[in-house]
């Protein structure tokens, strides 16, 4: 399990610690560039949105810092051709996605790296499933 995220922001230690009891490899990244850097990156990429409303007023100085630390940029994407084979990389996000500020930019709507589509569709049918059991 790869986490990136500024340490401000990062998953509890309690979380961590509970994966690796479970048997995870867990490694802790910084930023979306230092993890590329690594050259070892997953296939399969979740991002969630930096949620800075729930963080309190002392986050709010370090606002641009985190959103660029974990925002997918055109420049990381050339990047990952060195890192990984693209063709099987996909992103995917719960949604909604911030609309000042998306951590999978509007760039990448419509390339195969969009995997909200899917989802979304998933989640959609797995809700109308769960409803028509409780009914």
């Amino acid at each position: 399990v790869d986490l990136i995220a500024p340490s401000i922001v990062m998953m509890p230690d309690y979380y961590i610690q509970q994966m690796k009891e479970y048997g995870y490899e867990v490694r802790l990244f910084d930023s979306l560039d230092e993890y590329i850097a690594s050259k070892h990156c997953a296939t399969i990429w979740y991002f969630t949105r930096l949620q800075i409303e729930r963080l309190g007023d002392d986050i709010l100085q370090y606002e641009g810092k985190l959103r660029e630390a974990i925002t997918i940029q055109k420049e990381q994407l050339h990047a990952l051709d060195n890192a990984l084979d693209t063709s099987q990389l996909i992103f995917f996000h719960p949604l909604p996605r911030h609309k000042i500020y998306p951590e999978i930019p509007s760039f990448l709507d419509d390339t195969p790296l969009n995997g909200r589509e899917k989802q979304s569709i998933n989640g959609y049918f797995m809700r109308i499933i769960l409803l028509a059991a409780c009914a």
